[in-house]
């Protein structure tokens, strides 16, 4: 390979979120830079041009694009990035050199740029495979495809050449208007103005893109409904118009109003749901109902079986609810809860088989877990989230919009029974399990499942079983 000769200066005439995005680039205090454009912006070609500066600048440095398949990085991003270094006069062999086995490129100075498929793999949840890099900067397009768990493991391999040259490790991120985990991380605390000092989030409606008709634009979605003009126009991401989604973002909203159920079946029968950590990774919920109302939540970070088993034989006795009425996740050390609270406890395994109702229900769905999720969409409207635990706690509240928000049905366009979405893929949108969802979705079993309740059944301390009063 042969060296650049120096040539003049170039002068390029940016827009003001171009310069934006420099102004972000250039501060030594913002580690994370999140750009959400809108197609035509020039976006990738603009990232181009910077990862092609700073390779010619700092020789040896270390660049990672990703995205979630190799085919889409070949077609687009690699496809760009060519195309700048034969517009800056680079030449193939003679500058550059491209590996498509290793997916790579060489620079002539000894900088690389790696492209790196980021799919999760099922044998490697947690990316250990990630632990070998050493990079300077990375750059992801279409970022909501990303799970955040990667993204947190390779920002500490950002160490390449980063004292020789005084750098700051900067990661990139693109994205469209999806929700999923970046919102929560980036959008909503800039809407809030609580947006951390080290991340920037630059967003462009389609009135900063000049490449485009405005006009023209605007005449497309005259025909949208609102909900859908809302996000397009104005970038408005409260609310994901997707037709596949199972619960509108209103709706999720409106639990925490309070509604009057007394005019419905048995108002005054008392449930409990309860949604464990999986291997103590995942939080622990608990659930109490007054029918659909919450009344009483317990969220544990961390527990043992007899933390849970506790509380709910505290609740049991405080409300006189039957072991008839609790809900129990039964996978796994799951089981121990349910034996040691009562023999007639619900045991919940999400990949049972559906509960069939002939009658009042003729869909038919995936395995349990899905009909409770699709049937809590005819429930939602009722449901009353009045938990002082969870009203007060601004946190939680916005956990179970979130987790809610992202429920959906999948594969819809294929013939066969109802699916929901995966709680891997929810942790992958999200960037957490589904833990408040879960413990609602639950409570539908019992809607489904309504036993003999001619005779009351309550719980008797130091019996694990039930007796009839």
């Amino acid at each position: 390979m042969t060296m650049i000769k120096q040539s003049k200066k170039i002068f390029v005439k940016l827009t003001k979120k171009q310069k934006e995005f420099n102004k972000a680039f250039e501060d030594r205090n913002i580690k994370e830079i999140l750009v959400g454009w809108w197609a035509r912006w020039g976006k990738t070609w603009w990232v181009c041009e910077i990862i092609n500066i700073t390779i010619l600048k700092y020789p040896g440095i270390v660049w990672l694009i990703w995205r979630n398949e190799w085919d889409d990085l070949r077609k687009t991003t690699l496809n760009t990035l060519l195309k700048v270094f034969k517009v800056k006069w680079m030449l193939e062999w003679d500058h550059y050199k491209v590996n498509y086995q290793t997916k790579e490129i060489q620079i002539y100075n000894w900088s690389k740029i790696l492209f790196v498929p980021l799919k999760q793999q099922p044998s490697d949840p947690e990316f250990n495979w990630l632990g070998g890099y050493e990079i300077t900067f990375f750059f992801i397009d279409e970022a909501q495809e990303v799970s955040p768990k990667c993204l947190s493991i390779i920002k500490s391999r950002c160490t390449e050449k980063i004292q020789e040259y005084n750098l700051v490790g900067k990661w990139f991120l693109w994205c469209n208007p999806l929700k999923w985990w970046l919102y929560d991380r980036y959008i909503k605390p800039r809407q809030e103005g609580k947006l951390k000092e080290n991340k920037a989030f630059i967003q462009s409606l389609y009135l900063d893109n000049p490449f485009i008709n405005h006009l023209e634009y605007e005449n497309s979605l005259a025909d949208s409904d609102e909900v859908t003009k809302d996000r397009l126009l104005r970038w408005n991401r409260d609310y994901d118009s997707t037709p596949w989604k199972l619960y509108l973002y209103d709706v999720i909203l409106d639990l925490f109003k309070d509604k009057d159920n007394s005019d419905y079946d048995k108002p005054d029968q008392y449930y409990i749901s309860i949604d464990w950590a999986t291997e103590w990774k995942d939080k622990a919920v608990l659930l109490v109902w007054k029918w659909l109302d919450i009344i009483e939540a317990v969220v544990w970070d961390k527990c043992t079986t007899e933390d849970i088993k506790n509380k709910a034989l505290e609740y049991m006795i405080k409300y006189q609810i039957s072991t008839r009425n609790v809900v129990n996740d039964h996978v796994w050390v799951g089981a121990w809860i349910s034996y040691w609270i009562g023999n007639w406890v619900y045991k919940f395994n999400s990949n049972s088989s559906e509960v069939k109702i002939k009658q009042s229900d003729p869909q038919l769905y995936n395995r349990l877990r899905d009909q409770c999720y699709y049937i809590l969409k005819k429930y939602i409207n009722k449901i009353n989230i009045k938990a002082p635990t969870l009203v007060n706690e601004e946190k939680y509240k916005a956990k179970i919009i979130r987790e809610l928000d992202v429920i959906s049905q999948v594969d819809i366009d294929k013939d066969g029974p109802i699916k929901i979405i995966k709680k891997e893929n929810i942790k992958k949108a999200i960037g957490n399990s589904p833990d408040f969802a879960d413990a609602i979705s639950m409570r539908m079993v019992r809607e489904l499942k309504k036993r003999d309740r001619k005779k009351p059944f309550y719980y008797i301390p130091g019996q694990n079983q039930e007796t009839t009063t």
